[in-house]
């Protein structure tokens, strides 16, 4: 581990099974990918000012993100246009990533998203009640996503394998940490809370049209049926990746629920099944959320 000394972070170098390391900086316990000045915004984002008519998607990293940000964007500007994206490194919507200044550049309304556990999130998030919609994806798929960004994404420095690299995941070294500990978290404290929604990724693959419409009316942003049907078109995953195939190819790949049992081997699965049932003791009433498959299955 290498500590910057400016900053209140340490540069972590993880290794997998295999022995091949990824590169992520940890602050306060949390891993984050390594993007330059992740300390100083850490410590300033309890401050990061935040308006009344915010719309915050949260979820762990590779659930969806963009996906539900571009729906929420066309229903709070009541129009089904793409929102045009510069590139990587330059979204100021990523609280995570943004410095405060140019998060405070946007003009409302504001759709910001983030992979912020609960406790890190600004105070003013929970003090105006903003709006929160948050996404659950199953982990399976997560991982396989997550490992194939990995290895296109140069700056965590990560040549390892499949095989390697699931036992990353599995003890939570990565960045956002254990899936378990970051949706038990969120499901746990949030499930109440009026004004956080949860919707699954795998509700915005089966049907884009009755989930756009159900974000509306949680965003008290009703609509006729012919808006949500364009705008479910529009955000389908296939569209979305061709609007996005220049600047944010890096983050949709397939966007198939299941692709899981292309990658893990049978004793892969019955050992991630296990860690499966013991962790989600903790929160029984998320288990039917969690969708593996399209198709009726065991979970």
């Amino acid at each position: 581990m290498i500590r910057d000394p400016r900053e209140r972070m340490t540069t972590v170098k993880m290794p997998d099974a295999n022995g091949h390391t990824m590169t992520m900086v940890k602050w306060q316990g949390e891993y984050f990918p390594p993007f330059p000045g992740t300390g100083p915004r850490m410590d300033k984002m309890k401050d990061l000012p935040m308006r009344d008519n915010d719309v915050l998607i949260s979820s762990y990293p590779k659930s969806g993100t963009h996906w539900a940000c571009e729906i929420a964007r066309m229903l709070v500007s009541n129009k089904a246009e793409n929102h045009h994206v510069e590139g990587l490194g330059k979204a100021p919507e990523y609280i995570d990533m943004s410095d405060q200044e140019l998060v405070n550049s946007m003009k409302s309304p504001r759709v910001l998203f983030t992979h912020l556990p609960t406790k890190h999130l600004p105070k003013g998030v929970w003090e105006k009640k903003i709006k929160i919609i948050h996404l659950i994806r199953n982990p399976k798929d997560v991982a396989v996503s997550f490992f194939n960004f990995a290895q296109a994404f140069s700056v965590f420095e990560y040549e390892g394998n499949w095989d390697g690299f699931v036992t990353l995941q599995n003890s939570g070294h990565v960045p956002s940490g254990s899936w378990f500990r970051y949706m038990l978290d969120w499901w746990n404290s949030q499930k109440g809370n009026p004004n956080v929604l949860f919707i699954t990724y795998e509700e915005l693959s089966a049907n884009d049209q009755k989930v756009v419409k159900k974000m509306a009316e949680f965003l008290n942003c009703t609509n006729t049926d012919e808006f949500y049907e364009e705008v479910g078109r529009k955000c389908s995953f296939h569209s979305m990746k061709k609007s996005r195939e220049d600047a944010m190819k890096i983050f949709f790949r397939k966007g198939q629920v299941g692709d899981w049992k292309n990658w893990f081997t049978v004793a892969q699965n019955e050992e991630f099944d296990k860690l499966f049932q013991e962790q989600m003791k903790e929160a029984p009433d998320l288990i039917p959320r969690i969708i593996f498959d399209l198709q009726p299955q065991g979970h």
